[in-house]
């Protein structure tokens, strides 16, 4: 699949967001319960950064990247700033 970056800002990224772009999750690895752990409480006691690699997404939702930290702001019901990058295939 050919991926053209359209747009790549920070956003403040929701529950309801998160849960919609893992819906499209199909072939990413197996969630890590341990990183996801570690995410939420980093969420939870204000440690969250916006700094590291972007969540990808491409224009109809489909989830390239970032689903232990979508799946963090899932379990701790928290918005968070992230930078979301995202791609029209070509």
């Amino acid at each position: 699949m050919s991926l053209k970056k359209i747009s790549s800002e920070i956003e403040l990224v929701t529950p309801e967001m998160a849960r919609q772009w893992l819906s499209d999750n199909a072939h990413n690895r197996k969630i890590n319960p341990n990183r996801v752990a570690e995410l939420c409480q980093k969420i939870q006691e204000g440690f969250w950064r916006e700094k590291g690699p972007a969540i990808e997404v491409t224009e109809t939702g489909h989830l390239l990247n970032g689903q232990h930290r979508l799946t963090a702001i899932v379990q701790s019901a928290t918005a968070v700033r992230l930078r979301v990058s995202r791609y029209k295939k070509l």
